[in-house]
């Protein structure tokens, strides 16, 4: 028995891995070079022990593989609801996401769950009345289009980015909203056409939106994306100062102090570097910030320097850049 589990260790757990198995096992791949010998070598008519293993090796592949586990918990996903026991039916589905979980941050898994019809089913969910199912779900797809670029151009194909922008925008549950953010927030990266198609639907407007509220890792996760669109693209600055973004944040950082400001002022730093017209707006008489940025390193100070280094650090930077010495007080009402 114990030789029969070893036996089934030793068989790869992707139909990918499998056929190169097969491939290097064959008698003549390692030694020609020939395309065409190779192929005939491949392909060759099996001897009765080559059948043999590959038989097993198939059936090991077939009763254990992360696609069909996939597959059984998108089968569970893709389940009417059943009224009369609602409550295990969530709890069924619930599980069965916990369980995609573990398989889809595999950049291979992730691409085969996009074949399998994996984001039609993460769609479904999106819209489910259950925001624990909608939150999953958008988790899930998050995973996926996380750095690659395979999943995001299926992603964009599918058109799913307008619906993470609505639930963003209009969902009735904090978490759904940082899940969602989370999930445009890595479809977006280092993937020029769904940055492009975020912003024409009115991307920077949903991001400051999202940064009113009381909800402190939405407003940092939204100025974490943010500040990497800026760093990506300094062009945006334009685009957002004519929204009046300086003063957005200025607005941010006089509410009670926590901790999504040192994101706000680590934003506000980036905003403004090399980009002189932002200075100068930060130079408001009615804007006060650098009494607010002092402000906001003393009280740090007070509380933990150690705690709050980063933030007491970006804000003497913003300080410094903004006017020039952290000891002009009247800085800023001089320069206008």
């Amino acid at each position: 028995m114990a030789n029969q589990e070893e036996d089934r260790r030793r068989y790869p757990r992707s139909l990918q891995g499998l056929l190169q198995m097969a491939v290097n096992t064959s008698d003549d791949a390692e030694s020609s070079t020939d395309s065409s010998t190779f192929a005939s070598s491949v392909f060759q008519e099996m001897t009765e022990e080559r059948r043999q293993w590959l038989q097993e090796a198939l059936s090991s592949i077939a009763e254990d593989t992360d696609v069909k586990r996939m597959m059984t918990y998108l089968q569970i996903l893709e389940k009417p609801q059943n009224d009369t026991d609602d409550d295990d039916d969530l709890t069924e589905k619930e599980d069965a996401f916990e369980g995609l979980s573990m398989i889809v941050d595999n950049l291979d898994n992730a691409n085969d769950f996009h074949k399998i019809g994996g984001y039609h089913v993460m769609t479904k969910c999106l819209s489910s009345e259950h925001s624990s199912l909608r939150l999953r779900a958008a988790d899930i797809l998050a995973v996926c289009v996380q750095n690659n670029p395979y999943c995001q151009k299926a992603a964009m194909e599918m058109n799913i980015l307008p619906t993470l922008s609505t639930l963003l925008e209009t969902d009735q549950s904090e978490q759904v909203k940082i899940k969602a953010l989370y999930a445009i927030s890595c479809l977006t990266r280092d993937f020029p056409s769904a940055e492009e198609a975020f912003l024409k639907g009115d991307g920077f407007s949903i991001l400051i939106r999202a940064m009113q509220g009381e909800n402190e890792k939405l407003i940092t996760k939204s100025a974490f994306m943010l500040r990497n669109m800026l760093v990506t693209n300094p062009l945006h600055k334009e685009t957002l100062f004519k929204m009046g973004f300086i003063e957005q944040l200025v607005g941010l950082l006089r509410s009670p102090q926590n901790s999504s400001h040192e994101h706000i002022v680590s934003l506000l730093v980036t905003f403004v570097t090399d980009y002189p017209q932002g200075i100068s707006e930060c130079h408001r008489p009615e804007f006060d910030l650098e009494k607010i940025l002092k402000s906001i390193i003393t009280s740090s100070m007070e509380d933990d320097p150690d705690l709050h280094e980063e933030m007491i650090l970006n804000c003497k930077e913003l300080l410094n850049i903004c006017f020039n010495k952290q000891t002009q007080p009247n800085a800023g009402n001089n320069s206008r």
